[in-house]
């Protein structure tokens, strides 16, 4: 469609934007990868990154600011960037970072220690400044220390070997990110709207307009010039705001995108049909990447019911997977087998749990589970319902109605439960605080969820959350939903002090798979929570104009191209022959 279009001007245009004149440069097409964005776009914002959660994706953190560290989600290594390495001492509470001494900003100044000291004690030393990053370092860190231009040393508050993880490498969507001492110096850092921004990065902002983004190659970007890494190709990165997923699927099929958000299969089946340059993540069945937040259902162990851990298991064993995969995703994703996202890095944990005979099944054990409630003395009265002593085993399931798929999946799991003779019904709320506020405060007997994750390339994070202990500044432990179940057995206090022992180790620690197995099988055997199906995105991709895009046999990181880690998608792409 527009293979000729030559003018930058131009194909803004039709495709119904209108960017000011700084933005009318001629660019071809065939140089230019123009990204989807769910995330609306303002012609002015603050680019205050430190002071709250700004919206970074449409190319702040993907093209402008870098990180210190990559992860590599596939590979399950921290790579560096801005950085070149870290340690620490043996108890995990100093850490020191050493800087690539080549770095500058993208107008000339040199990056070095004396910037990320200005800002992590800029973070330190105001509490007004309330980015997630940002209240998660100052959670962390007691002090930061320049020893020279290209050394940094934190001393934490307590031990942590996920420091560089959890802060710097892009453990999930984003970092902390270092800004320019030398241009936020003197400023009043809450208020502060950073209106004309700079990074380290390879590309520095054009223009913005409601609804798009642009943003140019710098030539002069530090990594080529040091040798670091070669320019990447494309000369102009365009970010379009696409209302919904008709809107998105519409205009890649069209060329009009290079990459989109999630679409359903339904739509891909269709957009590749008309235009077969599309790819996705998998070329076969599932098609899917998955996302770092699986579906499972807790329990509020508290509550009869399901308070009774045998009951707990024989629900476990009642629910079909698969089942959902396939009337709820169309088979664009597979039913998990652990508490864990099943992705590079993390599958010598999940293989390592299934080995040892932890892994839910994925296709119903209803006769196990039903001889597991009779055992107990639950038996089929009128109705079809499992009753005891009178009761009739009955429960509800909270399922928080905005999010896409819940809805679902709910639908399905009750069926199930129903048919098994469990009078189990949904409740849909519909406002996702109140949702989550139930949840901290013990108001459910179920719960249909999708916050034990963060476990991305080791176990201990997603683990953590099934102990009693607070994680002040670490996502949403921080409001009260650790240990959503209530889990407060013996075994719960077993599982905390091997969690304990697991959160001390080192990343890959040999034995880290030994103690988190002996930990797992704590929850296996009480079920706070069972494993429904891996949380699926189906992220298509135009090769019209720019291929090397990632995919699981070109697996150099994973396909989220919003997060903070997209560098190394921009760098990895190459023009369409």
């Amino acid at each position: 469609m527009f293979r000729h279009v030559k003018n930058a001007l131009l194909f803004a245009c039709v495709l119904g934007l209108t960017f000011p004149a700084a933005a009318t440069t001629e660019v071809a097409r065939e140089d230019t990868v123009i990204f989807d964005t769910d995330q609306p776009i303002e012609e002015t914002q603050s680019y205050n990154v430190l002071a709250g959660n700004m919206n970074r994706q449409h190319g702040a953190h993907q093209l402008m600011w870098e990180p210190l560290f990559i992860l590599n989600y596939e590979a399950g290594q921290i790579e560096p960037w801005l950085a070149t390495d870290y340690a620490s001492n043996d108890d995990a509470t100093e850490w020191t970072i050493n800087l690539n001494g080549a770095v500058e900003w993208s107008d000339g100044e040199v990056f070095n220690a004396n910037d990320v000291l200005f800002t992590v004690n800029a973070v330190l030393e105001n509490k007004t400044l309330l980015a997630d990053d940002a209240v998660r370092l100052r959670s962390q860190v007691l002090s930061v220390e320049a020893k020279s231009p290209t050394q940094i040393v934190f001393q934490l508050k307590e031990s942590n070997p996920r420091f560089i993880l959890e802060n710097f490498a892009v453990q999930f969507f984003s970092s902390f990110l270092i800004m320019p001492e030398h241009v936020w110096r003197g400023k009043d850092l809450q208020n502060f709207t950073f209106a004309e921004p700079i990074g380290t990065g390879p590309y520095t902002l054009t223009s913005t307009s409601k609804g798009g983004a642009v943003w140019d190659r710098n030539d002069e970007w530090w990594g080529a010039k040091s040798g670091f890494m070669e320019l990447p190709e494309p000369k102009r990165v365009v970010y379009l705001h696409s209302a919904n997923r008709e809107e998105r699927a519409a205009r890649i099929a069209a060329n009009e995108i290079d990459a989109a958000h999630d679409v359903s299969l339904a739509d891909f089946t269709q957009m590749a049909a008309q235009n077969p340059q599309i790819i996705v993540w998998r070329e076969e069945s599932p098609y899917a990447w998955y996302s770092p937040c699986p579906w499972q259902l807790d329990f509020n162990t508290t509550r009869a019911p399901w308070d009774d851990k045998t009951v707990r298991s024989a629900v476990s064993l009642l629910i079909d997977r698969q089942e959902i995969v396939d009337l709820v995703f169309s088979g664009s994703t597979i039913a998990s087998r652990t508490l864990f996202l099943e992705h590079g890095g993390m599958f010598a944990f999940v293989e390592a749990l299934e080995a040892a005979g932890l892994a839910v099944p994925t296709r119903s054990q209803a006769t196990s589970g039903l001889a597991m409630l009779e055992s107990k003395g639950w038996q089929k009265g009128a109705g079809g319902y499992l009753q005891l002593d009178g009761r009739t085993l009955s429960g509800t399931l909270h399922v928080d109605a905005s999010l896409e798929h819940a809805a679902a999946i709910a639908k399905v799991i009750t069926g199930q439960l129903q048919a098994a003779g469990l009078q189990v019904d949904a409740k849909m709320v519909d406002d996702r605080a109140s949702w989550k506020q139930a949840l901290a405060s013990g108001d459910f007997e179920m719960a249909l969820t999708n916050l034990a994750c963060g476990s991305v390339s080791e176990p201990w994070t997603s683990m953590q959350r099934y102990t009693n202990e607070g994680l002040e500044g670490r996502g949403e432990t921080a409001s009260g939903l650790n240990n959503i179940s209530r889990w407060n057995t013996q075994a719960s206090k077993d599982y905390a002090e091997l969690v304990d022992q697991l959160g001390s180790m080192k990343l890959l620690d040999p034995s880290t798979i030994e103690t988190m197995t002996k930990a797992y099988r704590l929850l296996v055997d009480e079920v706070p929570f069972t494993p429904l199906v891996q949380a699926p995105a189906l992220l298509p991709y135009n090769t019209t104009y720019w291929v090397n895009w990632p995919q699981e046999y070109n697996n150099f990181n994973h396909p989220a191209f919003w997060w903070g880690s997209a560098h190394s998608i921009l760098h990895t792409l190459q023009k369409a022959l």
